[in-house]
C-alpha cells in the first residue's frame, strides 16, 4: 500500500456493489457485500489473510481463493465458479467483524445460506437465450425471402440473402455500440410492412455474441413480458418486434404496465446494460406517442382527459426513433446490384422490384397482393375475416374454426349457392399456399404456444394486414365474425372482440362475448361485464361480477386495487359508506398509488363526518403533488363548498399553502367568481402572493369582467414579466383589446411579441386573423404563410384560398395539415371544430371539402378513430342538406369505426323520421337495436 507522505498508510477505495439482476445471484452478491460492509470494507489482503488463518481442522473454510478471485466474487456480476471459495469468503468476512455479526445467523446457518444461494444462482436461467445460439431468424419474426432458384454453381442458399446496408443501419449500429459499452439503450424502428425493420435489428445484434436475446411471446407478448421481466439479466437484448403488442393493451392496462415496468427497469442501474429493440408500423407509432388533447391551461374546472398511453408515450419519448423508408436510395440500389451476382434472390429483386421497394419484393409483398386480388370468393372471404378480426383487436393467431364460421358472412347468397362441400378446405389451401418459398396469405402455426381444439392456428401476412388497414378502414364486420368469437383460441381474444363490439356500440354482442369469456374464467371479462352492468343501472349484478373476478385470484396488485375501488364506488352509491370505506382501504392496501380509491376514501370519510381524516388524505396528497388543479385538495375544497361548508374548505386550503399547494385557494376563487367576485379576487390574490402565476390570469379575467381593463392589463403584464415567452397570456390580453374595439392596441401587442419571438407561428396566425378581421386579406395571407404549420394557420389559409376560388390549393393545405408528422389528437379536434364552424356559418360546401380531404388523407394514415370522427361530421352535413340516407350511412360507418356519438346522431335521425321505438332501441342497445340492419 502507498503512503500519504506523512507516514500513514492509505486504504484503497472500497469495492463497489455487484450490479446483478434480480434473482438468487443478486441475493448472493448482496449477502457477500453486506458482510463486506459489516466488516468495514477490509482490504483484499486482510480477507486473504483471514482465510489463510484456518487450519486443517476447520471444517467450514476449505476454499483458498486468491486476491483477484475475492474481488470478482464480491464485486463482479458473474456467478462464482467455486462454492467452496464463495463460502470461504463469506465466513472470513463474518469472522473479520465478530461483534457486528452477533445476533445474526450462526456461522453454520450462514454457510448453509451461502451454499443454498450459490446452488440456486448456478441453476438460475436468465430470460432468453445467448445471441450466439439464435441461429434461425425466422424464429424472431424476420421475413423469409422468396425462392428465386439455386445459384448457378448449385450451392445451397442461406435462409436470408446477403444484407445490404442502408442509411438507417449507421444510427442503429451506434446504438448497439453504446449498449455494448455499458449504457442502456432503447431504439424503435418505424416503417411500413416488409421494409426491413426486423432484418436490420437481426443484423445489428450479431455484434453482441456474449449477450442474451429475449423475445417474450407466450401466452401473449404483454403477459410474457410482465411475467419474465424480473428474470432479465444485464447484457440482454429485449426483442420487442411489433412493439404495439407489448404497449397497446386492447383497452386493458397491460400495455401501460409493460411500459411502466420497463421504465422502472431502465432506471435501476443494477439491471443494465440492456438493449431494447422495437419495431412498429407508422400508425401504431402514432397511436402510442400522440399526445392527448390537454385542458385549457386557464380552465380549472375540467378533469384531465383520458390518456390510455401515458406510460408508453413517456417510455417512447426517450427512445431513439429510426425511420425506415419504403424504398432504397439510388446509392443503395447500386450497392444491391453489385452484390446481386452472389444471390439469385437479390438479382431478381434488383431487376423486377418497382420504385426501389426491394425488401417488400424479397418478402413477396407484391406477390401476396397479386394472390389476394386473384383469389376466389371463398379464399377472399377467409382473408377478409382474418383482416377484420385483426383490425378489431383479435390476437395474431386465429383458429381454423374461427375462420370457417366468420368467413361465411363475407360471401353473397349466390356465392354460397355455388360452393361445394369442401369449400373451406379448398379456400384454406389457397390461403396457405407458399408464394415463391415465402409464407402465403395465411401462415400455418403448427406448434402454437397454446393449444386449440383442432391444434391449428393461422396468422395473416402482415403485408396484407397493413394493406387492409389502408384500404378498408371503416368496413362493417358481418354478424358471422362476432358469432365466430366463440371459436377464438383464448378468452383474451374473445375479450378483445367484445371490447371492439362495445366500442362500436354493438352492446348486446359485447355483453354476449364478455359473458362467454367470463364463463371460461377470464377475470378481465368479468370486470368488463361488471362495468356494463354498473352503467346499465344494474349495480347488484356489477358487484356479483366484481366479486367473481376477485375469487378467481387477481395476482396483479393494480388490477385487484381497481376492482376493490369499483366495489367501493358501488357501495358508496348505495349509501353503504362503512362498507365503501373498507373497500377503498383494501384498494389502497393492494396498490397505494390508486388515486381514484384515494379520492373515494376521502369523499367517504367526508360524508361520514370524519373531516380530520379527509383533511389528512388531501394534505398528504397535496404534499406529494403540489398545486394540481385536479388533485385531492382541490376536490375536497370543491366538495365542501358544494355541501355548504366554505369555512372548513377555506381552512384546509390555507393549511395546504404551507406545503406549497395553492390549488385550494384557486378552487375557492373559482367557487366565488360569480357569486362573490370580491372574495374570489382575495383568494386569487393570496395564491398569486404564494407564487402561483396562473392566479394572475384569473385576476385579469375578473378585472375584465368588472370592466376594469386597466386593472386586467396590469395583471396580464405582471404575468408576462414573470414569463416573457407565455404567448397564451399575450393572446388573451390582445383578444381583450380586440373585444374592446382597440384593434391597433391588439396589433401592437402581437407585433411587439413577434419582434422578440419571430419564430412563433401561433402569434403570427393570431395577427393574421386580426388583419383578416380588418379586411387586409393580402397581409393575412402573408402572415398565415409565415406561421407555417403552427396552430390552425394552414386551415385558415386553406379557407382563404377556397374563398378566392383556388380549390386545389386549399385541398393541398388541408392535406398538409393532416400530414403524419403534424397530426395530433388536439389538431384532430381543431380540424373538426373548423368543419363545425363552417357548417354553423352556412358554408356547407367548404365543410364538405374539409370532410372529403380528411377521409382521403386519414384513410392512408390508418388513424381510424379520427376518420370516424370526421365521418360523423360528414353525416351531420348530409343531414343538414336533407340527405338522410347519406347521413345514416355516414353515422353507421363512423360507429363501426369506434365513434360513439355517431350512434346518438343515428338515434336522433330515427326519432325525427317518426321511428320512435327504433330510436329508443338504438339508445339502449346501440347498433344492435336498429332492426333495419341486415344480418348475414
Amino acid at each position: 500500500m502507498s503512503g500519504d507522505g506523512n507516514g500513514r498508510v492509505k486504504r484503497p477505495h472500497p469495492m463497489k456493489r455487484a450490479q446483478a439482476g434480480p434473482g438468487p445471484l443478486r441475493d448472493l452478491k448482496d449477502l457477500l457485500y453486506e458482510l463486506y460492509e459489516i466488516a468495514e470494507c477490509p482490504t483484499l489482503d486482510e480477507i486473504t489473510a483471514k482465510i489463510q488463518e484456518t487450519d486443517n481442522d476447520d471444517l467450514v473454510i476449505n476454499g483458498a481463493p486468491r486476491r483477484d478471485t475475492i474481488r470478482r466474487y464480491i464485486a463482479s456480476p458473474e456467478v462464482p465458479p467455486s462454492q467452496a471459495d464463495t463460502v470461504a469468503i463469506a465466513v472470513a468476512l463474518a469472522r473479520l467483524a465478530p461483534g457486528a455479526w452477533d445476533g445474526r445467523d450462526s456461522e453454520g446457518d450462514l454457510v448453509r445460506r451461502v451454499r443454498k444461494l450459490w446452488i440456486e444462482a448456478r441453476r438460475y436461467a436468465p430470460a432468453g437465450l445467448p445471441v450466439k445460439d439464435a441461429v434461425d431468424p425466422r424464429a424472431f419474426e424476420v421475413h423469409p425471402a422468396i425462392d428465386a432458384g439455386p445459384p448457378q454453381d448449385g450451392t445451397p442458399l442461406p435462409v436470408l440473402p446477403p444484407y445490404i446496408e442502408r442509411a438507417h443501419d449507421l444510427p442503429l449500429r451506434e446504438i448497439v455500440q453504446a449498449a455494448a459499452a455499458g449504457r442502456n439503450q432503447v431504439a424503435v424502428l418505424v416503417g411500413s410492412s416488409s421494409t426491413g425493420k426486423t432484418r436490420a435489428c437481426w443484423e445489428a445484434i450479431r455484434t453482441l455474441p456474449g449477450w442474451r436475446l429475449w423475445h417474450p411471446i407466450n401466452p401473449t407478448p404483454a403477459e410474457a413480458f410482465l411475467q419474465e421481466l424480473p428474470s432479465v439479466a444485464p447484457h440482454t437484448v429485449m426483442w420487442l418486434n411489433e412493439i404495439q403488442q407489448y404497449l397497446d393493451g386492447n383497452e386493458t392496462d397491460a400495455g401501460e404496465r409493460v411500459a411502466a415496468g420497463l421504465r422502472e427497469f431502465l432506471r435501476d442501474p443494477r439491471r443494465g446494460p440492456v438493449l431494447v429493440l422495437g419495431t412498429a408500423w407508422p400508425d401504431y407509432w402514432t397511436t402510442l406517442t400522440r399526445s392527448s388533447a390537454g385542458p385549457d391551461p386557464h380552465a380549472r374546472n375540467h378533469e384531465p382527459p383520458s390518456d390510455p398511453h401515458a406510460q408508453a408515450r413517456k417510455l417512447l419519448s426517450s427512445a431513439q426513433l429510426i425511420r425506415i423508408p419504403d424504398s432504397f436510395t439510388p446509392q443503395e440500389l447500386q450497392t444491391l446490384r453489385s452484390a446481386a451476382s452472389t444471390d439469385p434472390r437479390l438479382e431478381e429483386a434488383a431487376i423486377r422490384a418497382n420504385d426501389g421497394e426491394i425488401t417488400q419484393y424479397l418478402a413477396a409483398g407484391p406477390a401476396l397482393l397479386e394472390s389476394y386480388h386473384a383469389a376466389g370468393a371463398a379464399a377472399q372471404a377467409v382473408v377478409h375475416a382474418a383482416m377484420d378480426a385483426r383490425r378489431l383487436g383479435h390476437g395474431p393467431y386465429l383458429s381454423r374454426a374461427f375462420l370457417k364460421r366468420a368467413a361465411w358472412g363475407y360471401l353473397t347468397g349466390s356465392q354460397r349457392d355455388r360452393l361445394g362441400d369442401r369449400w373451406f378446405t379448398g379456400a384454406m389451401d389457397d390461403c396457405t399456399e407458399f408464394i415463391r418459398n415465402a409464407p402465403g396469405m395465411l401462415a400455418r402455426k403448427t406448434s402454437p404456444p397454446w393449444q386449440t381444439a383442432d391444434g391449428e392456428l393461422y396468422r395473416l401476412a402482415d403485408y396484407l394486414e397493413q394493406y387492409d388497414r389502408r384500404t378498408r378502414p371503416l368496413r362493417s364486420a358481418p354478424t358471422s365474425l362476432w358469432e365466430a368469437a366463440s371459436f377464438a383460441p383464448t378468452p383474451t381474444d374473445q375479450v378483445a372482440l367484445a371490447d371492439a363490439a362495445e366500442k362500436r356500440q354493438h352492446r348486446r354482442r359485447a355483453r354476449d362475448l364478455y359473458t362467454l369469456a367470463a364463463d371460461a374464467g377470464d377475470p378481465v371479462a368479468m370486470t368488463r361485464l361488471a362495468w356494463l352492468h354498473r352503467f346499465s343501472g344494474e349495480p347488484q349484478d356489477a358487484e356479483t361480477r366484481y366479486h367473481q373476478a376477485l375469487r378467481r385470484g387477481i395476482a396483479d396488485p393494480y388490477d385487484r386495487s381497481s376492482i376493490l375501488g369499483s366495489l367501493g364506488d358501488l357501495r358508496s352509491e348505495a349509501g353503504d359508506l362503512p362498507a365503501a370505506e373498507d373497500f377503498y382501504r383494501g384498494a389502497l392496501n393492494a396498490y397505494p398509488d390508486n388515486s381514484a380509491a384515494c379520492e373515494g376514501l376521502m369523499r367517504t370519510l367526508e360524508l361520514q363526518g370524519d373531516h380530520d381524516g379527509a383533511d389528512a388524505i388531501a394534505l398528504a396528497a397535496s404534499a406529494a403533488d403540489h398545486s394540481s388543479p385536479f388533485g385531492l385538495l382541490a376536490k375536497l375544497v370543491e366538495l365542501r363548498c358544494e355541501s355548504g361548508h366554505p369555512e372548513s374548505a377555506t381552512a384546509v386550503a390555507v393549511a395546504a399553502v404551507r406545503t406549497g399547494d395553492t390549488s385550494g385557494l384557486l378552487k375557492l376563487g373559482d367557487h366565488y367568481t360569480n357569486s362573490a367576485p370580491e372574495a374570489a379576487e382575495a383568494f386569487y390574490t393570496q395564491a398569486a402572493e404564494h407564487g402561483d402565476t396562473s392566479a394572475l390570469y384569473q385576476l385579469a379575467s375578473l378585472r375584465e369582467k368588472a370592466g376594469d381593463l386597466d386593472g386586467a392589463e396590469a395583471y396580464y403584464r405582471q404575468r408576462l414579466e414573470g414569463d416573457p415567452d407565455d404567448w397564451s397570456t399575450l393572446t388573451s390580453w390582445a383578444r381583450m383589446r380586440e373585444d374592446a374595439g382597440d384593434l391597433d392596441g391588439a396589433e401592437s401587442l402581437y407585433r411587439q411579441y413577434l419582434e422578440g419571438h419571430p419564430e412563433n407561428g401561433y402569434i403570427s396566425a393570431q395577427l393574421a386573423k386580426l388583419c383578416e378581421h380588418r379586411g387586409d386579406v393580402e397581409q393575412a395571407v402573408v402572415l398565415y404563410e409565415r406561421a407555417g404549420d403552427a396552430g390552425t394557420a394552414l386551415l385558415e389559409l386553406g379557407r382563404l384560398h377556397e374563398q378566392t376560388g383556388h380549390q386545389s390549393s386549399a385541398r393541398e393545405l388541408y392535406h398538409r395539415y393532416l400530414s403524419k408528422d403534424l397530426f395530433t389528437e388536439n389538431s384532430s379536434f381543431l380540424y373538426r371544430n373548423r368543419i363545425q364552424w363552417r357548417m354553423d356559418g352556412g358554408d356547407l360546401a367548404g365543410a364538405l371539402t374539409m370532410c372529403e380531404v380528411a377521409v382521403e388523407v386519414l384513410s392512408q394514415k390508418e388513424l381510424n378513430e379520427d376518420i370516424a370522427e370526421i365521418v360523423t361530421e360528414l353525416g351531420r352535413l348530409r343531414e343538414r342538406i336533407g340527405d338522410n340516407a347519406g347521413a345514416e350511412d355516414a353515422y353507421r360507418r363512423a360507429a363501426e369505426g369506434g365513434n360513439s356519438s355517431a350512434v346518438w346522431y343515428l338515434s336522433r335521425l330515427r326519432e325525427t323520421s317518426g321511428e320512435t321505438d327504433t330510436a329508443t332501441a338504438i339508445e339502449r342497445d346501440g347498433l344492435d337495436g336498429d332492426h333495419t340492419t341486415q344480418d348475414d
